[in-house]
């Protein structure tokens, strides 16, 4: 069919097609096809060239651009481009969980960035261990993550907080040289009309009041780790 439509237009064409090679193993192919006349008949030529190199860089520059480096998380680029789709799916309720990590700042001041680096990782471990398979996880800012649920109640959100806080005291009593501090807020648009941008702000708020709770415990935490 292909054939027929560059020998019916004349024009070339260019397409991507994956294919076999005689050892089974597959690679993908950018095909030209030109059709003109030789002699008394019109003949096309195909030209195949193996992109193989060419679509893994493209993959891998797409990957980049939606996950965080360090945690190999979804990163603000993603969250912001899957805030668009949700707003027209409409998917309620939707619930977000607002997640930063405590003291950040002063563990990288005073353990080194490294260490920082370390309880990141470890928080982004935890925290995607207590998620569902449909709940996405971002990476937002320096020390800030958010959980997107879609179709989650206000009750279904806050059971899946406790189970975060859950999984960090429990990861805390088996690592007790390098344990986790993470504030949660929490906030769900049920029906439509509610901007998400002004939901995840609400949840980040509720954050925040939780973190200033948190604030003398997580001193206290880092005081520890430096005299051990």
């Amino acid at each position: 069919e292909i054939a027929k439509s560059v020998m019916d237009s004349g024009n070339l064409l260019k397409f991507e097609m994956l294919h076999r090679r005689k050892d089974d193993s597959t690679f993908w192919g950018e095909i030209s096809l030109n059709a003109y006349q030789l002699g008394d008949e019109m003949v096309i030529q195909a030209n195949i060239s193996d992109i193989t190199e060419r679509k893994s860089a493209i993959s891998q520059l797409e990957y980049l651009s939606m996950h965080d480096q360090l945690t190999g998380l979804y990163n603000r680029n993603f969250f912001d481009i899957e805030l668009e789709r949700l707003s027209e799916q409409k998917a309620y309720p939707i619930t977000f969980i607002s997640c930063d990590v405590d003291g950040l700042k002063l563990i990288n001041d005073s353990l080194g960035h490294e260490t920082g680096d370390q309880i990141l990782k470890k928080c982004a471990a935890v925290v995607s261990a207590s998620l569902r398979s449909n709940d996405k996880l971002a990476r937002v800012g320096g020390d800030e993550f958010c959980v997107i649920m879609p179709n989650t109640s206000r009750e279904a959100g806050e059971e899946i907080a406790r189970r975060i806080k859950n999984n960090i005291k429990v990861y805390n009593k088996q690592e007790r040289e390098l344990p986790l501090g993470l504030s949660l807020g929490l906030a769900t648009a049920e029906h439509e009309g509610m901007q998400f941008k002004d939901l995840f702000r609400q949840a980040d708020d509720r954050m925040y009041r939780e973190k200033l709770n948190h604030s003398e415990s997580v001193r206290n935490r880092v005081i520890e780790g430096l005299l051990n």
